[in-house]
């Protein structure tokens, strides 16, 4: 990916045909292309800046970094800054688009993804559907509130030094966190004012506390994160990202990156045009202490040591607190790219970045190394003002439900396709046969975290993606076609007990005034009384009622028939008045 020599490049250290990048007096073995050269006489601002131009698509092949020792000693941070650089191009734009099916690749590395490559998002976004409908984007909060400062939370290990400090800190500070700091939050007693979700795999919903109240707190995230435990916990939400571009105006984004979540709290950040913005936890490295005794290890590499251990895996590397630590390449990328964006918010709108943590990766040049208590006489904010500020700009950018519908029944389309014609590969060849087939790549970002080695599994892991695919459709469309009924005051089926009957129709007729609805039951308590629709008649009454609502409790009861039945035509009566959408329009 990227190596880096001091004063001789040999042959030995080119694989394949690397793009060359000389610093200072070097000298370079025969066997590199001129056109694959670029010889730079120093490390200065035209260096980088020759560098900064070079076309991505030139790191396809890595690159080899060649600095001359009196260079890395004299100039040792403006050559780290270039280091750094490079990683960031090779990280960003040529390792990690060949590693997810869902990662853009701007270079088209990752070779042919398969039509179904991205399909566990979509799947993930389809189900958040009623909240992605009711919810903005998270670029209605430009403007919205006035500037506030803020403190973000990430979950290096430094971060645990902050929690005596933090009750304090957050009477003064918006408080920005992730999943993964939820607890942190909890157990030192505060709550986040803003919780940014960017991770978008399934085991993400275990980092949400249950015994957490987040009503106080507001989500920005994915529109294609696992959501469906915890979206209902927050006050409001707001999309990070255009889940479909034609239902908005403009596709005006805030600030993002598939390399770290870091990225896009500093977007957040940005919205709220903080004058002082607080980072804990964000080490980038493993190994960081801010105080106590130096050890061994804890001691400075060399300059030049510091430049050649950046490699594969992990590697050590001099901390921002001049201590050792280690660190990976994807962290290195990440500090640059953090570095990057908080030198064009100091410049754009006077933002000024302080590290609490005071160790990690990042340049104590662009975030400023501070102490906690350097800040608990700022003044308290007010949070009434920012709720208020939240509330408002959640009211508007929202998108064209209209063209929500549409965008389902043309979904719907290609996916009954993919349906047929997997079914139909499958059916005509053996399991061992498809090992390479495009089908499979519906199942690379799950299998890429839990491997499953046989390729019969795998093959039965993506039909069932593709059919939960349409089948996740299927029901969106019975959600709408459940608002345009109720608003035409159709009479809908209810299936429930007797007991619970009351209660639903109350919270339905709140919800859809101008419905009718007609209740109907399988089993009774009172042996007396007869069941309104026999257990055997199940089947052909969901058959033949495009909408039916179902209690949750009828659901469970029946679940040894409903299970084996097509549900898509059907609805649970909790889900649907618990979710914002589909709306009672009648209203």
């Amino acid at each position: 990916m990227l190596t880096t020599c001091l004063d001789l490049l040999t042959k030995d250290h080119i694989q394949g045909n690397p793009l060359v990048i000389t610093l200072g007096a070097c000298q370079v073995e025969a066997g590199v292309s001129p056109a694959r050269a670029l010889p730079l006489p120093d490390a200065g601002p035209d260096s980088m800046s020759a560098i900064g131009r070079i076309p991505l698509a030139e790191f396809r092949d890595g690159a080899v970094l060649v600095v001359s020792s009196s260079l890395a000693e004299s100039d040792y941070p403006a050559v780290r800054r270039i280091q750094k650089h490079l990683v960031f191009c090779l990280i960003k734009y040529v390792w990690f688009p060949c590693q997810d099916t869902a990662t853009p690749d701007p270079l088209g590395l990752g070779g042919d993804k398969g039509p179904l490559a991205d399909l566990l998002y979509q799947i993930n976004a389809m189900e958040n559907l009623p909240h992605l409908l009711s919810w903005p984007r998270a670029k209605s909060l430009a403007g919205s509130l006035p500037p506030m400062p803020v403190l973000l939370l990430l979950p290096g290990d430094s971060l645990n030094d902050l929690a005596p400090h933090l009750p304090a800190l957050a009477e003064r500070f918006l408080v920005l966190c992730l999943s993964k700091t939820l607890a942190f939050c909890r157990d030192a007693g505060i709550t986040p004012d803003i919780v940014v979700q960017l991770d978008t795999h399934g085991e993400q919903a275990n980092f949400y506390p249950d015994d957490m109240d987040l009503s106080d707190s507001w989500l920005l995230a994915l529109s294609c994160i696992p959501a469906s435990r915890y979206l209902h916990r927050f006050a409001g939400i707001f999309w990070i990202d255009t889940f479909d571009p034609c239902l908005f105006d403009n596709g005006y984004e805030i600030r993002n990156s598939w390399l770290s979540s870091f990225i896009p709290m500093l977007g957040v950040a940005e919205l709220l045009r903080p004058a002082s913005q607080l980072v804990a936890g964000a080490d980038l490295a493993f190994g960081c202490r801010a105080d106590g005794p130096c050890t061994d290890e804890d001691q400075p590499l060399s300059n030049a040591r510091n430049l050649t251990a950046v490699g594969p895996g992990t590697f050590a590397a001099r901390l921002g607190n001049g201590r050792t630590g280690t660190t990976t390449m994807q962290f290195m990328a990440t500090a640059y790219e953090a570095e990057t964006i908080a030198a064009e918010l100091l410049i754009k709108g006077g933002t000024v970045c302080y590290n609490l943590s005071r160790t990690g990766l990042l340049d104590p040049d662009v975030f400023e190394h501070a102490a906690p208590d350097a800040f608990l006489t700022a003044p308290t904010i007010d949070r009434a003002l920012f709720r208020k500020g939240m509330e408002r700009a959640s009211r508007v950018g929202l998108p064209k439900v209209a063209g929500a519908k549409r965008m389902l029944y043309e979904r719907l389309s290609m996916a009954e396709t993919l349906t047929r014609q997997a079914e139909a590969l499958v059916a005509e060849a053996r399991p061992e046969d498809l090992a390479d087939s495009p089908l499979l790549s519906a199942t690379k970002l799950l299998t890429h975290l839990h491997p499953v080695a046989d390729t019969a599994t795998r093959v039965h892991i993506a039909l069932e993606l593709i059919r939960r695919y349409r089948d996740i459709l299927r029901q969106r469309i019975t959600g709408f076609r459940l608002a345009d009924w109720a608003d035409r005051g159709k009479t809908l089926p209810l299936l429930c007990h007797p007991d619970e009957r009351d209660a639903l129709l109350t919270a339905l007729s709140q919800r859809f005034p101008k419905a009718h609805w007609r209740t109907l039951h399988t089993w009774e308590n009172n042996a007396n009384r007869t069941a309104t629709l026999k257990a055997g008649a199940l089947p052909q009454f969901l058959h033949d009622h495009p909408v039916t609502l179902i209690s949750r409790r009828y659901a469970e009861c029946a679940d040894y028939l409903l299970r084996l039945l097509p549900r898509d035509t059907s609805l649970i009566v909790e889900d649907i008045l618990a979710a914002p959408w589909p709306p009672g329009r009648g209203q």
